[in-house]
């Protein structure tokens, strides 16, 4: 598991994130740029400034199941 993972768990335990879920009056933008077929041997990037296809699918269904995606 990555570190941001591990950070991001912790926060989830520790009820953060649903604090600042409910605190929140805003919305979230998020963008996504260079997404590449986990085939594309061009991604392996050590910046991690390209996702392969099949991590950006799993984070949109986590997206979608955690949060109201509009």
């Amino acid at each position: 598991m990555r570190l941001a993972s591990l950070c991001y768990r912790a926060l989830q335990l520790s009820g953060l994130t649903a604090l600042a879920r409910r605190l929140s009056t805003g919305g979230v933008v998020l963008c996504y740029h260079n997404i590449v077929a986990d085939t594309d041997a061009g991604w392996r990037d050590n910046l991690g400034l390209h996702m392969p296809l099949p991590t950006f699918e799993r984070q949109v269904r986590w997206l979608a199941g955690n949060n109201e995606v509009v």
